[in-house]
């Protein structure tokens, strides 16, 4: 399911599971450390490139197989060896000295986005469609993530988030989420220009800046999206102090033909998910990338010790009938004290 090879000090890591959008198994995610350990020593290689051969980049971790482990695994260890191998995966990427390119085409969310986050250039096709879906499955955005997501405008993060909205190439990197927008058909021509790069014997560093400008040749200009045409919209509504706020603003405008479909979105994903989120951004701007990667571990353990991630997954994967049975039934039934304690006091050591 993971391919790599060596070519003119170039390694090239191919995600290629069959079916699934190439969701990261335990198995791939074991692989995938491995292969970048035994790259991060060759001193052969300068840069990395991950890609995928499929339509999709990732649709994130093996969701299913997480759902299976809920019903066998009867202490936190147990319970947390998925994620425990994802972040191992996860904290490497995030402080490996090798330059990573990643290529993101299709179906890119979740831990997928995880794997590529903490990338030298990220290129997206035009096919790209990025989520942080997490809301709707109990959690909240992880694997790093709000090292970014803390970085954009803040109503804009808080609606994406928040309603766990799917987005476009074009909107991702207007948003500075990705780097370079391209044509899906000029993957394989730019890694050409790469290896043509890596056989000049250049340092990395020269490398990395000489495929910096052959990509602006290659850079497509962004589209419109409905993103970008409700931005006022956004502002309205997801610029505020609270998440409470945001909720009752929508409320109050039901009228809104744009506020009330957040409302209908709102309502199918974990009101604890919510509150955590939106308080999770603001505090994500302080965290580095390895303290954001630990505190995430932690929200995980939370959500699953809470069973909102169990319940989130049958819901939305498993039964498929978006009537999830969440511990707290609305906003208001979320205690912020405990909200507040496992996003600034509860223990973040990652074992």
């Amino acid at each position: 399911m993971i391919k790599h090879y060596i070519k003119d000090h170039i390694a090239v890591v191919t995600l290629s599971r069959e079916g699934g959008l190439n969701a990261l198994s335990s198995q791939m995610l074991e692989d995938l450390l491995n292969i970048y350990r035994d790259l991060e020593n060759n001193d052969d290689v300068k840069i990395v490139v991950l890609n995928s051969d499929r339509r999709d980049f990732c649709a994130g971790g093996d969701l299913k197989e997480v759902y299976e482990s809920f019903s066998k695994c009867k202490d936190r260890k147990c319970l947390m060896s998925y994620f425990t191998k994802e972040y191992d995966l996860d904290l490497f990427l995030a402080t490996t000295k090798k330059p990573t390119i990643t290529f993101w085409t299709g179906v890119s969310m979740g831990g997928g986005v995880g794997l590529s986050m903490h990338s030298d250039i990220i290129i997206a096709d035009e096919t790209v469609r990025f989520a942080m879906p997490e809301t709707k499955l109990g959690i909240v955005p992880d694997v790093g993530v709000g090292t970014v997501l803390s970085k954009i405008d803040r109503p804009t993060a808080n609606y994406i988030t928040l309603n766990s909205k799917i987005i476009s190439a074009s909107d991702i990197k207007h948003l500075g989420i990705t780097d370079y927008l391209v044509e899906k058909n000029n993957k394989d021509e730019l890694l050409e220009e790469l290896f043509k790069l890596g056989r000049e014997n250049k340092s990395t560093e020269e490398i990395i800046t000489a495929f910096k400008d052959v990509l602006k040749d290659y850079d497509l200009p962004t589209k419109k999206t409905d993103l970008s045409f409700n931005e006022e919209n956004i502002k309205k509504y997801y610029d505020k102090d609270t998440v409470f706020e945001i909720v009752s603003a929508l409320k109050e405008n039901e009228d809104d033909e744009f506020a009330n479909a957040c409302l209908e979105e709102l309502e199918m994903v974990c009101p604890y998910s919510m509150a955590l989120q939106f308080e999770k951004l603001k505090a994500g701007e302080n965290w580095d990338r390895v303290e954001t990667l630990k505190r995430d571990w932690m929200y995980i353990l939370d959500s699953s010790l809470r069973g909102d991630f169990e319940e989130g997954i049958r819901s939305v994967l498993i039964d498929k009938d978006n009537n999830p049975n969440w511990k707290h039934k609305t906003l208001e039934d979320v205690d912020m004290n405990e909200i507040h304690h496992v996003l600034h006091e509860r223990e973040t050591k990652y074992n």
